[in-house]
């Protein structure tokens, strides 16, 4: 890649999103000032107003949920991004932000392997893993790539006690989202603290059911910039969702309490 490919962002902290010129995301992303979806930003910067020693942006694609916040020196920031024509650009932009970010360039999923990728050419936030095509992606350049794929716990566990981690994740990975948080089982219950802003935009419903039921799921709503614990099974999420009320495209998931706790 020549710098005539590059374009870029400025977002309203003055720091600036390195993005491919050809990318109809990246294209967008340079036209709304770096904030392609501002109630997925409110929710993340109202998670992100909580106490975190750890922040994993899963999926983070040019990092726009990094770089549009200030964060604590002491927090340890990690962006997950397989996509290889991505990962030079968004090193860029982290280091001309001035933030000391680990960026893994690699997929997340429930166990250890290597899979293959679909890095999509024309929108890269469709890419994803796996060989089914993205149900928005048709008519669109797809490069299939083979990436490593490693698990939240694998990524926690070097060289760190997770009882001492108050762990914030962000998981945007087109519809493979409860397969990365089965890679964190081994330590959940370890961790000081957990949340999750989770998209369930294109989640299976069998994937969402599962997910309720390991999770207590919360709904943000942008006019009151409060998160609303809802109860019940899948499909009443999934309603709750649909009525207009609140961000539709996330939720944010917690530990739920274990027996005897309060």
């Amino acid at each position: 890649m020549n710098s005539s490919q590059h374009a870029h962002a400025v977002c309203q902290n003055g720091r600036r999103i390195h993005v491919l010129a050809q990318d109809e995301r990246g294209q967008r992303l340079v036209e709304a000032g770096g904030n392609v979806n501002p109630p997925a930003l409110q929710l993340w910067k109202r998670l992100a107003s909580e106490n975190w020693t750890h922040v994993i942006d899963v999926g983070a694609n040019y990092g726009e949920m990094l770089v549009n916040l200030s964060w604590p020196d002491s927090t340890s920031l990690i962006a997950v991004e397989p996509n290889p024509m991505l990962v030079p650009l968004l090193e860029r932009t982290m280091s001309e932000a001035g933030l000391q970010v680990q960026i893994v360039p690699k997929a997340l999923s429930s166990v250890e392997a290597s899979a293959q990728f679909q890095a999509d050419r024309t929108w890269s936030g469709l890419s994803r893993l796996g060989k089914q095509p993205h149900p928005e992606g048709h008519g669109h350049e797809v490069e299939l790539i083979e990436v490593k794929v490693t698990t939240l716990a694998s990524l926690l566990l070097d060289g760190n006690s997770p009882s001492t981690e108050r762990l914030l994740l962000k998981v945007d990975v087109e519809g493979a989202e409860c397969d990365v948080l089965r890679g964190l089982d081994p330590i959940l219950e370890q961790l000081q603290d957990f949340a999750c802003m989770i998209e369930v935009l294109h989640m299976p419903d069998e994937d969402l059911e599962w997910l309720v039921k390991q999770f207590r799921p919360e709904v943000f709503d942008p006019i009151t910039n409060q998160l609303i614990p809802i109860h019940g099974d899948g499909r009443r999420l999934r309603s709750m969702l649909r009525l207009g009320i609140f961000h539709y495209q996330d939720v944010v998931v917690r530990r739920r309490a274990r027996s005897g706790t309060q």
